[in-house]
């Protein structure tokens, strides 16, 4: 039934799937020619690369595709398990795309040496998990809506952040910053732990940790989508 249901996803999707990575494409060969480091134009890649794939999510909603959908005689978990491995299956194809591009563009600035290093690959996971893990539940359940919530719950945060960490900094002795010293804290805590591992067994428990965040996403979408009517 899955295999069905990404058949599915495919036909309904297929030009705008096309029209995507070709914006996309155009997009990336650009940016191999003029960004100089390769880690930071990878995992712009990712992030790039899910939102676009959400977007598509969005638009099924639009045109109430996902209706018709829970007309089939599949279950609603059935139609989410779909939902995320087409997602990540179409961030996987950009991200294979942009690697060629970055290998036979003319004057690509990029080394894919670099891309496939253990830790790129590590990031590069860790931001396609964040972006999925987080508009997928919300976009499949309210649509575009869920899109916005998205996009402004990540611009409230940031500003909240920024006022907080001036206000903060206003308060506190000798100039600290406690934001930026809880940050720290945190990046200390990954390196040590990196350190603490020999570096397989540290690659192996992110790759737990990714799984089980995306585990959990796929679980807390099915329930908000168990209760959605039509």
């Amino acid at each position: 039934m899955l295999r069905k249901l990404l058949q599915r996803e495919w036909v309904l999707n297929r030009t705008n799937v096309v029209l995507m990575f070709a914006i996309y494409a155009a997009f990336q060969i650009y940016m191999v020619n003029s960004m100089e480091d390769t880690r930071p134009w990878f995992v712009m890649a990712t992030l790039y690369a899910a939102v676009l794939t959400s977007a598509l999510i969005v638009r099924e909603d639009k045109f109430r595709s996902t209706w018709w959908a829970c007309v089939l005689p599949v279950t609603r978990l059935e139609l989410i398990r779909a939902r995320y491995v087409a997602s990540w299956a179409m961030v996987v194809g950009a991200l294979i795309g942009s690697i060629l591009l970055a290998a036979f563009t003319p004057g690509s600035n990029m080394l894919v040496s670099e891309i496939f290093n253990p830790w790129t690959l590590l990031i590069a996971a860790t931001a396609i998990t964040g972006v999925l893990a987080w508009v997928l539940p919300f976009a499949i359940r309210f649509g575009m809506l869920g899109m916005m919530i998205f996009l402004v719950g990540g611009q409230v945060a940031g500003v909240g952040l920024l006022v907080l960490g001036r206000m903060t900094q206003r308060g506190g002795a000798g100039g600290e910053r406690p934001i930026r010293s809880a940050l720290a804290a945190i990046s200390d805590a990954i390196l040590g732990a990196r350190e603490a591992m020999t570096p397989v067994l540290f690659a192996i428990a992110v790759v737990v940790m990714l799984t089980a965040l995306n585990w959990l996403s796929y679980r807390f979408a099915a329930l908000m989508f168990g209760r959605r009517e039509f």
